[in-house]
C-alpha cells in the first residue's frame, strides 16, 4: 500500500512519516469514529451494569 508516504530521519535518528493530506484526513476520521464507537460501547456497558441511567 504505497500512498505517497515519505520517511524522514531527523538528525537524532527519530523516524517520521509524511503522508498526503487526504490520507491524513481519512486516518483522522477513522480514529475519531473508533473513539466514538468505544464511548458508545462503554455507555451501553455502564447502562447494562446499572452504573448509569437514562433521565
Amino acid at each position: 500500500m504505497d500512498e505517497g508516504f515519505e520517511v524522514i530521519v531527523r538528525p537524532g535518528g527519530e523516524r517520521m512519516v509524511v503522508v498526503p493530506e487526504a490520507t491524513f484526513e481519512r486516518l483522522r476520521d477513522a480514529a475519531e469514529m473508533a473513539e466514538d464507537v468505544l464511548a458508545y460501547d462503554e455507555a451501553k456497558r455502564r447502562l447494562a451494569a446499572g452504573e448509569e441511567e437514562f433521565v
